[in-house]
């Protein structure tokens, strides 16, 4: 006690107060130091795993997408026609035409009903394969016989040999099957849109795997269904867990990372960075707060031991440089709310394109719908239509067999005419021979006469020497006979020739006359096929007016479907841009809201405590209780916590409770130890919308509970009253803050 009585005051201050303001100043430096390193490790590890729940949730919305693109294009008419062989140039163009404006397809082909390709968009390259004979791509044909749109694992492509992921979707008719329409993804396009653009910190990426742990996207491409991480001990991790946080080693570096798997897929997304990277900003804190602290101690030592008699001007002074600092993050603090702020209404506007989508998908439905109505109507008009051809077919050929039956009753007509003919002429031939024999017979006759004549009469005269010629007459005599016999026989022949020409005559008339009424009937046969050929083209006709008039009313409702297209393309556009502002505002606000404010408090008390012991300036108890900054920060995140539940509604929030606005911290203070500020023209006011901002959250709570979701949307869109009357609130309260502040 003697040796502290003779200590000198410089001494004592010495002796007393540097070993306390070390173990304050050490230990402020402590709690700051881990209540930082806590805060930026827990929002480094949740941006690593919100990249791959953003990546997981995109990849799973871009793949439906792919499949709905695969779907619209199987409903095409033109596909179908092409099918059926038709308008196979103008189907090809479209798939060109359709691949030029999707450059993320490796190709864009149409295959028949066994799988077989032949109409692609490269050029022909790839016609000809066939599906169920490559092992890789078979199960795809197989789920397109039952009539499912298929994504197919990452195989090489059989056409140009490049990594793809084949869509295919069936093109039904009649619930049958007749083609397959096949829409294979180029991996390395995919790689680019879900990998390449990704980057975390300085070296961070994002990166893909399959089912297996073959790599599908990421950042080397060599290693692009080249590398399965499966072989690794980490690898393993990524197929035996759903997701996790993970620490490794790869390529010789230490490495953070977060994965996680999509449950449509199968697909395991992974984010990963540096852990010394991860770790870098914790040091840097680690080192400013060491030095920070060193700093203080030698200055104030410095003070303390060259102005001991300022001692306590000193000690002023780094109270007000605390509260400084307690300034400085509240106003980071405030700009972690006004990134909320930003957030809340990104998601406001997500909410509207939502919508938006949501009325042109409808449209686009119907549309569709229509589309398949008259495509079946169309088929069936197509299915008669066939038939008639049929009907039609058989008349005509009907006709030419009648005609071919006339033209042989023709032949056989001709035939018989020219046998009749030559029998005719073989008659006339044997009647004209006969003719020529019976002049000679007459000429003997006469001659014979003439000589028994001649005979009788020298026989008279000769008397006995006349008996010579009575030999002659003899003779004659004989000769006459046989003329006789020759006439009679020759009267014979004549008879039967002239009953031979009659019977062919007949016989011939009989034919003829046979032959032509068999070829009228034949011919009226004909006229009677004839005349149903007209009837049935008349037919035909017809129902080819009517498929004109549906196809016509197919390319209108294709117009609509194209239109309600665009406006899917333009809301998908907006949802991607208030996705980014998602993840930017949704880093800024995540945890370090909370982390910031309990490091203000923590600066500010200390600050006041210092300030207390020197200025005798102590706050009330009223006003220690009163955290405004805190308020503003439940105030605003009450944007936060409506989107969340509008998109999940579940019991945590009791629309009643809410509407109580006695209920909060800030409610119960301006009712209880706040009333001596409502002098304040801010005070009333606070207090009216307040109240109001209660009964606005209830009321979108109810809606959501009730299942008016489009309703408690439409309540929290930008310009809303709900969005104006948080802005008027939340600024309220800022003003009353530091007009409290300023009358103590």
């Amino acid at each position: 006690m003697q040796k502290l009585a003779n200590l000198s005051l410089k001494q004592k201050l010495l002796a007393s107060v540097v070993p306390v303001l070390l173990i304050s100043i050490g230990t402020l430096a402590v709690i700051s130091y881990r209540s930082a390193a806590k805060a930026i490790i827990s929002l480094q590890e949740a941006g690593l795993e919100m990249a791959v729940k953003k990546t997981i949730t995109e990849l799973d919305n871009w793949l439906r997408d792919r499949e709905r693109d695969a779907q619209l294009l199987a409903l095409s008419t033109v596909l179908h026609d092409a099918l059926l062989g038709k308008n196979l140039k103008e189907a090809e163009a479209m798939l060109r035409e359709y691949h030029r404006l999707s450059p993320f397809y490796e190709n864009v082909f149409l295959a028949d009903s066994n799988g077989r390709l032949f109409l692609d968009s490269i050029d022909g390259k790839s016609i000809g394969v066939e599906l169920q004979k490559l092992s890789n791509f078979k199960l795809s044909y197989e789920k397109a016989r039952k009539g499912l749109t298929w994504v197919g694992s990452a195989e090489p492509s059989p056409a140009t040999g490049r990594p793809v992921s084949l869509v295919t979707a069936p093109i039904m008719s009649r619930g049958k099957l007749i083609g397959i329409m096949g829409t294979p993804i180029e991996l390395n396009a995919f790689s680019a849109d879900f990998v390449d653009q990704m980057k975390i910190g300085g070296s961070g990426y994002v990166f893909i795997l399959d089912a297996t742990g073959l790599a599908l996207a990421h950042p080397n491409k060599e290693n692009i269904l080249k590398t399965n991480f499966a072989k690794t001990e980490w690898g393993k991790v990524f197929l035996e867990k759903q997701s996790d946080f993970i620490r490794y080693t790869f390529d010789g570096i230490d490495k953070t990372g977060f994965f996680g798997k999509s449950q449509r897929m199968g697909w395991i997304v992974a984010s990963t960075m540096p852990t010394d990277e991860l770790y870098a900003l914790v040091r840097n804190v680690q080192y400013i707060s060491l030095g920070f602290g060193l700093l203080i101690v030698l200055f104030v030592s410095a003070i303390i031991v060259f102005l001991s008699k300022s001692v306590f001007s000193v000690v002023d002074r780094v109270a007000s440089s605390l509260s400084a600092g307690a300034d400085e993050v509240t106003v980071a603090s405030r700009q972690v709310f006004t990134s909320g702020e930003a957030l809340a209404s990104s998601v406001s506007e997500q909410a509207a394109a939502l919508q938006e989508t949501s009325s042109a998908v409808e449209e686009l439905t119907a549309t569709v719908q229509r589309n398949a109505d008259n495509a079946a109507k169309a088929q069936g008009i197509s299915t008669s239509s066939a038939e008639t051809a049929g009907a039609g077919k058989t008349a005509v050929h009907d006709t030419i067999a009648a005609i071919e039956e006339i033209s042989k009753s023709t032949d056989e007509l001709t035939n018989e005419i020219e046998a009749n003919n030559k029998e005719i002429s073989g008659i006339v031939k044997v009647i004209s021979s006969i003719a020529e024999k019976t002049k000679v017979i007459n000429d003997i006759v006469f001659q014979t006469k003439l000589l028994s004549f001649n005979a009788s009469v020298e026989a008279a005269r000769a008397g006995d020497s006349g008996k010579g010629f009575a030999v002659v007459a003899e003779e004659v005599g004989n000769l006459a006979q046989m003329s006789g016999r020759a006439a009679e026989e020759i009267a014979q022949m004549l008879d039967e020739s002239v009953k031979k020409v009659e019977s062919v005559a007949g016989n011939t008339k009989a034919k003829i006359d046979r032959m032509v009424l068999q070829g009228k009937a034949k011919v009226e046969k004909g006229v009677k096929v004839a005349q149903r050929c007209g009837e049935v083209l008349d037919q035909v006709v017809k129902d080819v007016s009517e498929v004109d008039q549906l196809v016509r009313e197919v390319a209108t409702a294709s117009s609509e479907q194209a239109r309600g297209i665009t406006e899917i393309a333009k809301a998908v556009t907006e949802m991607e841009h208030a996705n980014q502002d998602n993840s930017g505002a949704a880093q800024n606000t995540s945890s370090a809201a909370m982390h910031l404010a309990n490091q203000a408090e923590i600066q500010r008390k200390t600050a006041n405590e210092l300030l207390c012991l020197v200025n005798g300036n102590c706050q009330t108890a009223a006003q220690e209780r009163m955290d405004f900054n805190n308020a503003i920060t439940v105030h605003t995140d009450w944007k936060i916590k409506l989107t969340k539940y509008l998109a999940k509604p579940d019991e945590s929030l009791d629309p009643a409770a809410i509407a109580k606005d006695t209920a909060c911290s800030l409610g119960k203070w301006l009712r209880g130890d706040g009333m001596r500020f409502q002098g304040l023209p801010e005070f009333p006011a606070l207090c009216d919308k307040h109240a109001q901002f209660h009964r606005a959250v209830s009321e979108i709570v109810q809606l959501a509970k009730t299942g008016n979701q489009e309703r408690a949307h439409a309540l929290m869109k930008p310009g809303s009253p709900f969005v104006e009357l948080s802005h008027e609130t939340v600024g309220l309260i800022k003003t009353l803050a530091q007009k409290t502040a300023a009358h103590g």
